[in-house]
């Protein structure tokens, strides 16, 4: 007996898994099946959130292949709820 897998399935595991803080394994299905939605760039990040690089760097990521220059470094995405943690934490501090 085989279990379908559906998107459906792969986004409610990939909630399920950031709930429990399980970043690495949530990116890991992110980019297994290719679901959009879950991440950001380290630019977005820099440009939107502006976390400092000491606070990014503790995130998990994984680099890939970058889609618009071929020649270029591969980018690092990240979990976006990830790094909305992350900012609030931040901003917390900041007060």
């Amino acid at each position: 007996m085989s279990t379908k897998i559906t998107r459906k399935t792969v986004r409610e595991e990939i909630s399920r898994l950031t709930s429990l803080g399980q970043f690495d394994e949530a990116l890991n299905l992110v980019l297994r099946f290719k679901v959009k939605g879950f991440t950001i760039t380290h630019s977005t990040i820099k440009r939107d959130y502006k976390l400092p690089n000491n606070l990014i760097e503790n995130l998990s990521f994984r680099a890939v292949k970058n889609p618009h220059y071929s020649s270029a470094a591969p980018m690092k995405l990240y979990l976006t709820c990830q790094v909305q943690i992350a900012y609030q934490g931040y901003q917390n501090n900041q007060v």
